[in-house]
């Protein structure tokens, strides 16, 4: 019986592309029976979302066109943490940069994004949160910002996949005693 636990032995490595911050490497792997096989990682720096909550419990939201599903979704606002940033101090600067909002910014948990990549997610909920300023996004960025309450938030919009960062979500709803 192969030992599940033990790692996989990296042969060679290859970028195949690179930009934005995201990359996708060509892995070539000895598994633990010894067969050699080719796996195409996605390497991302780390990032984080946060549910984000005004005094009277609405939830605020970036909506905003993404060109892998090819449609307008519902995000979490949050980014790339930056090289020297903390994950709490990036959602925070993400928030107030892509809704204007500001407020108390608490750790929900850490997630794998998915099982091909080496990203890392920060889920973080943030409450009390008012509006400081007008949105100032990133030039990629054209971002509605809405706020909802958190039972059409729940009902409509976390369970309809037209949500990403899903998993942040359920994380701070957790955290909040709010499932």
């Amino acid at each position: 019986m192969t030992d599940i636990s033990t790692p996989w032995r990296e042969l060679e490595r290859t970028t195949a592309f690179s930009r934005f911050g995201r990359s996708v490497d060509r892995v070539e792997f000895e598994l633990p029976d010894g067969r050699k096989e080719e796996f195409f990682l996605r390497r991302e720096r780390p990032a984080g979302a946060v549910l984000a909550l005004t005094p009277d419990q609405h939830v605020i939201l970036a909506r905003q066109y993404r060109p892998g599903p090819d449609r307008v979704l519902y995000e979490l606002p949050g980014g790339f943490v930056e090289p020297g940033e903390q994950a709490p101090a990036a959602v925070a600067r993400e928030l107030l940069e892509e809704t204007g909002y500001q407020g108390e910014v608490h750790a929900a948990g850490v997630y794998w994004l998915d099982a091909y990549s080496d990203a890392r997610r920060f889920a973080f909920f943030a409450t009390g949160c008012i509006k400081v300023c007008e949105p100032q996004p990133e030039r990629t960025e054209f971002i509605d910002v809405v706020t909802l309450d958190l039972q059409e938030f729940r009902s409509r919009v976390l369970r309809s996949g037209e949500l990403s960062d899903t998993a942040a979500a359920y994380l701070a709803l957790d955290a909040l005693g709010l499932l």
